[in-house]
């Protein structure tokens, strides 16, 4: 029955990822001035991000490579959903609520940008070409200008440097 939920853990990068939740911890425990409700709840995010890491982990390459699309269409349409039922915080309007959950839709776009641009680099193999580059860029823009005008500035630079940095560890010439 368990047989197909084998985690595949990268040790030092769970290493580095728990050595930071113990620092994270820390500096909430300190700046919270000690107090444990608020400890508690870090200890408890933490515990269930490992949880979803040891899941997420047990999933193929193949499973992330068919869900690109999807992933991507969803986070437009997110991106999307933020004008039309987002809440307004100081004058932007970044933030989605469904149900008890409260969250930006721009934070999907760190998964769902290099999972795209990978799924079009991988179609053929070999180095991106100028054809691949583009539609990579392409796919980039909707999203970045959707986050750019939420008004999030940083959002979007930082949207757009994920993409240059698949393009590079893609293997794309900078001549």
């Amino acid at each position: 029955m368990f047989k197909r939920f084998q985690p595949h853990i990268d040790y030092p990068l769970l290493f580095a990822i728990l050595t930071l939740i113990t620092l994270s911890t820390l500096s909430v425990w300190s700046a919270s001035s000690f107090s444990e409700p608020i400890i508690e709840r870090h200890l408890i995010r933490a515990a269930l991000a490992i949880g979803v890491l040891v899941f997420m982990s047990c999933i193929s390459p193949l499973r992330y490579q068919r869900s690109a699309p999807y992933l991507y269409g969803l986070t437009v349409l997110l991106l999307v959903g933020v004008f039309v039922l987002g809440d307004s915080t100081n004058g932007s309007q970044r933030w989605l609520e469904i149900g008890p959950i409260r969250f930006q839709p721009s934070e999907l776009v760190k998964v769902a940008i290099p999972l795209m641009m990978a799924w079009i680099i991988i179609a053929d193999a070999g180095r991106p070409t100028i054809k691949k580059i583009f539609l990579c860029l392409l796919v980039t823009s909707v999203p970045a200008g959707l986050i750019f005008i939420q008004p999030d500035l940083d959002g979007a630079i930082f949207t757009i440097i994920y993409a240059l940095f698949v393009l590079y560890f893609a293997g794309m010439a900078w001549k």
